[in-house]
């Protein structure tokens, strides 16, 4: 019988050990459907922050593209202001840092890719250029989205769909 603890962690590390699988296989673009985004944010900066030279940053339209420390994880991120989906994803084309190797979450793109957004066509672009571009590069896109989201049909084929699962009792 496992401890509340122990299954805590046991989902994280499942979590974790789907994501190595899919980094080595070459992965550019994940769907990571979750109730809780804040800790697959942590367990994806974790992860980054394991390998060697990978950078990470997470995107929201509160702060933009928040970049964290390697050498200091727990310090406050710094962040750019980009607050438009479109703009944030087009500077992901970038190679510079924090934006030449590493693991990347993108906050809530559901809400960007509704049939009735403008802001649709460039994302699915986007989106569909990174599974491609990031599959040849050390570079991994997250997209954050709630639990039970089904990604447009432009993308269904392209992106790999990985669930955080809520810790269990």
């Amino acid at each position: 019988q496992l401890t509340d603890r122990q299954v805590t962690v046991r989902n994280a590390d499942e979590f974790r050990a789907q994501l190595r699988i899919l980094d080595a296989a070459g992965v550019g673009v994940i769907l990571c459907r979750t109730r809780e985004p804040y800790r697959a944010v942590e367990a994806v900066k974790v992860h980054a922050f394991s390998r060697q030279n990978m950078e990470f940053a997470n995107w929201t339209p509160m702060y933009g593209w928040e970049t964290y420390s390697r050498t200091n994880p727990l310090e406050a991120p710094k962040a750019d202001g980009v607050a438009s989906p479109v703009d944030a994803l087009r500077k992901m084309n970038e190679t510079e840092a924090p934006f030449k190797n590493g693991f990347y979450t993108f906050n809530f793109p559901h809400f960007w890719l509704k049939e009735s957004v403008g802001q649709r066509v460039p994302m699915i672009f986007c989106l569909k250029e990174y599974t491609r571009l990031f599959s040849e590069s050390r570079r991994r896109l997250i997209l954050l989205a709630p639990v039970g989201y089904s990604l447009p049909q432009e993308l269904s084929e392209d992106v790999v769909i990985l669930d955080f699962d809520s810790p269990s009792y």
